[in-house]
């Protein structure tokens, strides 16, 4: 099995994964008023240090986190929308993002968060594997569809890593 390999986000990876979305990520981004496309160039237009995950020199999955309320904020909406080629990598994209959000927290956010589709049981479930804490689902975006608030804290994202005995995953944001 090929190794998943991160480089950093283009708009020609926005260009390529936006045709090939998973259908759930699809429902998401039109949950919210955005074609795949669209949703995809926002992401990286607005995220520090943007990723995307390459199987086999093809673009699987494009994520990054975008400060809310300016640069300067330590509050981040983490993002990741990615292929059905995912799903054959999951237990290199659970090890992934564990660095990328170590990163995050070392490079000064504080609080990271974001809404998850209800319907996307699958993320929801990765999310809460990740250590997020996911809310009730309640209506978000521009159709009033269920979506879940998801959110971690760098206090207890540190307490996390002490409680399993694992130290910082890799490189993540603050890594260049």
């Amino acid at each position: 099995m090929a190794d998943v390999v991160l480089r950093p986000a283009t708009a020609s990876d926005a260009r390529t994964l936006a045709v090939h979305l998973r259908d759930i990520d699809i429902v998401e981004c039109a949950a919210v008023g955005l074609t795949p496309y669209g949703a995809l160039r926002q992401g990286l237009e607005a995220s520090v240090h943007a990723r995307t995950a390459v199987l086999d020199g093809e673009p699987i999955a494009m994520f990054g986190i975008a400060p809310l309320g300016g640069l300067l904020s330590t509050t981040g909406a983490i993002w990741l929308l990615g292929t059905e080629a995912m799903r054959a990598q999951r237990v290199a994209l659970m090890r992934l993002p564990l660095g990328y959000i170590d990163g995050a927290f070392e490079a000064g956010f504080q609080h990271l968060l974001n809404y998850v589709h209800a319907d996307n049981v699958v993320a929801v479930r990765w999310l809460r594997r990740l250590g997020f804490t996911i809310h009730p689902a309640g209506p978000f975006g521009v159709r009033g569809e269920m979506f879940h608030r998801f959110e971690m804290h760098a206090d207890g994202h540190q307490h996390l890593h002490a409680r399993a005995g694992r130290g910082p995953a890799g490189p993540g944001p603050g890594t260049p």
